[in-house]
């Protein structure tokens, strides 16, 4: 006992001591970036490069108070979850060019090694409709999302939205959310109860995953699209008016893709293996050729595929909606700011 005493403080020696030397370098990095960040702004200035000022301007403060918090902080596990987002969007905002940038970000998730997961609440099970009828639910969804692709590769060219794209950007995903929520009406109030009262458990689990599938999102889109920065590999040009692409693409859409890839799929198939499978290839697919106007590329679905991967490991490994719908909303947060016009070159 006394060995195994001695054993386990000088385990937590370690941990502390490993922290401390990561929550150094953070605040190194942090005030290297910033001081970068300022001469970047008198660069941009003497070239009269608005759009990169604009860019350096907006993240400016975000730099001061991500080494402002990094200062107060004693301990990077119990911060983390909100140091990490502010790197992100320093990431956005023109610190995709900067291998600071980056390894801060690692730096910072790095404390995620040496946090116990908390177990999470065991739900109340409920009785839910026959393996049948959610299949039929799923179909009948499936093609409705789909409509316009389906309509494209069978050679209909009118659709709902010729000369108005903004029809099938809302309507499609409204139509899914409002065929999909009734059915799993009580489920996604236990949800929701659950997640609020236990984000930071959830989000020690999916953090890792999601930065997994993502960064392969990314690094595959670079390889296919022939990217030359973070925004060429994740965005594209706006077909509708932003707010309205915020609405659809942010709100909407990962609402409608959760409900049918993760929240009904899950209910048609019980084994988690099998759904991981199934929901990650289904998502790849459908997403890939929806993508490409019903044409189907191998390094789209790859992408797609390996995304919806970590979708589906979010819900597996926590049987909540809401963690998975978080993740595809960031994700799509990501894609909608990386497509503004002043990150475009």
């Amino acid at each position: 006992m006394m060995e195994q005493s001695r054993n386990r403080e000088k385990l937590q020696n370690g941990i502390r001591l490993t922290l401390r030397i990561l929550r150094g370098m953070a605040v190194a990095m942090s005030f290297l970036m910033l001081v970068c960040v300022i001469l970047d702004i008198w660069l941009d200035a003497e070239t009269k490069t608005w759009n990169w000022l604009l860019l350096d301007l907006l993240g400016l403060p975000l730099c001061g108070l991500l080494l402002w918090d990094l200062l107060r902080c004693t301990d990077l596990r119990r911060c983390h979850a909100r140091l990490a987002p502010v790197v992100l969007l320093i990431l956005l905002f023109g610190g995709y060019a900067s291998y600071i940038s980056w390894v801060l970000l690692v730096v910072l998730l790095l404390p995620l090694l040496f946090i116990r997961a908390e177990k999470l609440p065991e739900r109340e099970e409920r009785p839910e409709a026959p393996r049948m009828a959610w299949l039929m639910l799923l179909v009948t969804a499936l093609i409705l999302y789909n409509f316009e692709t389906l309509m494209h590769i069978m050679g209909f060219r009118w659709t709902l939205q010729d000369g108005l794209a903004e029809i099938g950007t809302l309507l499609y995903p409204a139509a899914i959310v409002t065929l999909c929520v009734a059915p799993l009406a009580l489920r996604l109030k236990d949800d929701w109860l659950i997640f609020v009262h236990n984000t930071e458990a959830y989000a020690q689990r999916t953090v890792p995953v999601m930065l997994l599938a993502g960064s392969a999102f990314v690094a595959i889109r670079f390889f296919h699209t022939g990217a030359v920065d973070f925004t060429a590999a994740v965005a594209r040009p706006y077909d509708v008016a932003l707010p309205l692409t915020i609405v659809a693409g942010v709100l909407l859409q990962p609402a409608a893709e959760e409900l049918i890839y993760r929240g009904v799929l899950r209910r048609v198939i019980r084994s988690r293996w099998v759904f991981l499978a199934a929901g990650a290839l289904l998502y790849g697919l459908l997403r890939a050729v929806t993508q490409t106007g019903g044409v189907f590329l191998l390094q789209e679905f790859l992408a797609y595929t390996v995304l919806g991967l970590g979708f589906s490991a979010c819900y597996a490994m926590t049987d909540n909606f809401f963690v998975a719908y978080a993740a595809n909303a960031c994700m799509s947060l990501i894609a909608v700011l990386a497509g503004l016009p002043m990150l475009q070159n």
